[in-house]
């Protein structure tokens, strides 16, 4: 996969470029109903207060969608049926999580990250150390990924919180236009390889694939989950929690 992968050969050209100072920038896809790391830049251990902490939000293992800033920057942007299904799945997760102790607490809740445009989290998964995430959009809004910074959190003031997340979205943009040059890039080359297979598939050969043309995950307008608004103004036929 990370040979291939556009989104990972993205991050392997933006980010590694990118000067860390004990902060180490993390690039995150979703795969099914979990979240993955796919690629890391940076050190592997922190200095915190004198003790030296390793980052347990490494490559390659699994996290649920609510459960830290990269998966929080991920979950208010897919589709309103998705996050209503998560939540349908996982309530008292979600709860102890800190999200909303029911359906509309929850919708409140990612709404608010999708106003603010990022996401965070302080010990959730390291102690001690602290994320700010937001999401990697294609130029049409549509969902890639998420990249994240982790950083101690006797570090993050504010002041140091708002700055992370003006970097980290302009970071994203750099990552989704080199994600959708890269499937651009792959797509052609597979149609030179094989011009009778190419003109015969119905499906793309990667999630990223479709960037180059644009395409919207649903027929919403882009980035719109529905989930700021009251039931009546998501868009299909979503069934309110309480009446299943």
């Amino acid at each position: 996969m990370a040979l291939t992968d556009p989104l990972y050969r993205a991050g392997q050209a933006v980010l590694a470029r990118e000067p860390q100072d004990n902060t180490a920038l993390l690039l995150h896809n979703l795969y099914e109903d979990k979240v993955l790391c796919i690629l890391k830049a940076g050190p592997d251990v922190l200095e915190c207060g004198g003790q030296r902490i390793t980052i347990r939000r490494a490559r390659g293992i699994p996290f649920p969608l609510f459960h830290g800033a990269a998966s929080l920057a991920l979950l208010p942007w897919l589709p309103a049926q998705r996050i209503l299904q998560t939540y349908l799945q996982s309530p008292k997760a979600i709860a102890g999580a800190g999200l909303g102790n029911d359906w509309e607490g929850f919708r409140h809740a990612m709404a608010a990250v999708r106003r603010t445009g990022y996401a965070t989290s302080s010990g959730t998964i390291t102690p001690l150390l602290s994320g700010v995430a937001v999401p990697i959009l294609s130029p049409s809004g549509r969902l890639l990924g998420s990249l994240a910074r982790t950083m101690p959190t006797e570090t993050l003031t504010p002041g140091a919180e708002a700055e992370h997340a003006r970097t980290l979205r302009v970071l994203a943009q750099l990552v989704a236009h080199a994600c959708c040059d890269a499937s651009a890039a792959r797509r052609g080359d597979a149609e030179m390889a094989s011009p009778q297979r190419s003109a015969s598939r119905k499906r793309p050969l990667h999630p990223q694939d479709e960037c180059p043309n644009e395409k919207q995950q649903d027929e919403r307008t882009p980035g719109d989950t529905g989930i700021g608004r009251g039931r009546r103004g998501w868009r299909g036929n979503i069934p309110d929690p309480g009446h299943r």
